[in-house]
């Protein structure tokens, strides 16, 4: 029987329909994990049993001792039809802001021709992440330019403008990250990125310096992944979600990444 291997290979045109899919899952991911966060929250706990408490005092669900342990199964259903609006409520909350987010990656320019895209520049790529005949993640990095400028970083102020410490040249981008949930733990993120920054900065002499975008606690892997290649966390450029989790522009510079290859 074979073994499968994991393997990091240039994109083609035939993953197209997979791969846009799995940008528009990987974004609403950030929803799911909006809303699981807001339900472990103590608040959230908090006014779930008192709302139960209040419904069960109004029904008259409370144990009166007559009918033994049976009787204080009672009060569950109130739980039950407590929890069912509140997670409603904390879905409806997220769900328009955060299909406004997906909407806004699916805009990007690249995903007009990612082929096309991606073979602007020499620095520039999409790579797929395959283990056996399995999609498990991808990785994009643009180092194109539209009309001279660098690339629009995703979700910055219309009028924000490059820092003045940012280093002088072309800027890659980090467009699209992406790992599979079940293969996360082994930190097989962390090679694929590196393969990615390898080509850009290897490839393309013009590129000084790469940007990418952290989810902080909704995404934890891909802030952790950026930090591992050197990253270093710069601006929060949005808050998302009613606990306004932030969404962080993350930097690394042609001499960061030199030194830290080095040492």
């Amino acid at each position: 029987m074979s073994q499968e291997v994991a393997a990091i290979r240039p994109y083609t045109s035939q993953d197209e329909k997979l791969v846009r899919f799995r940008i528009g899952k990987a974004n609403m991911e950030l929803l799911a994990s909006a809303n699981n966060r807001v339900y472990r929250h103590p608040l959230f706990i908090a006014v779930w049993l008192a709302l139960s408490a209040v419904f069960v005092h109004f029904a008259g669900w409370l144990p009166e001792g007559k009918y033994g342990i049976w009787e204080y199964i009672r009060p569950l259903p109130a739980l039950a039809a407590v929890a069912v609006p509140l997670l409603f409520a904390v879905d409806w909350s997220h769900r328009q802001e955060f299909e406004e987010h997906t909407r806004l990656v699916l805009q990007f320019l690249d995903l007009r021709q990612l082929e096309v895209h991606y073979s602007k520049s020499p620095g520039s790529g999409l790579w797929i992440l395959e283990y056996g005949d399995s999609l498990v993640g991808f990785v994009a990095v643009d180092c194109s330019s539209e009309d001279g400028d660098i690339p629009t970083f995703p979700f910055a102020p219309k009028d924000s403008h490059p820092s003045d410490t940012s280093p002088k040249g072309k800027t890659g981008i980090i467009r699209h990250l992406y790992v599979s949930e079940r293969y996360r733990p082994v930190g097989i993120q962390d090679d694929l990125l590196e393969h990615a920054i390898k080509h850009a900065f290897s490839k393309d002499s013009e590129v000084k310096e790469i940007q990418g975008i952290g989810y902080g606690a909704l995404l934890p892997y891909v802030g952790s992944c950026l930090s591992k290649m050197g990253f270093r966390r710069d601006d929060d450029v949005k808050a998302l979600g009613v606990l306004g989790w932030k969404v962080s522009k993350y930097s690394l510079s042609r001499e960061r990444w030199s030194k830290r290859k080095a040492s």
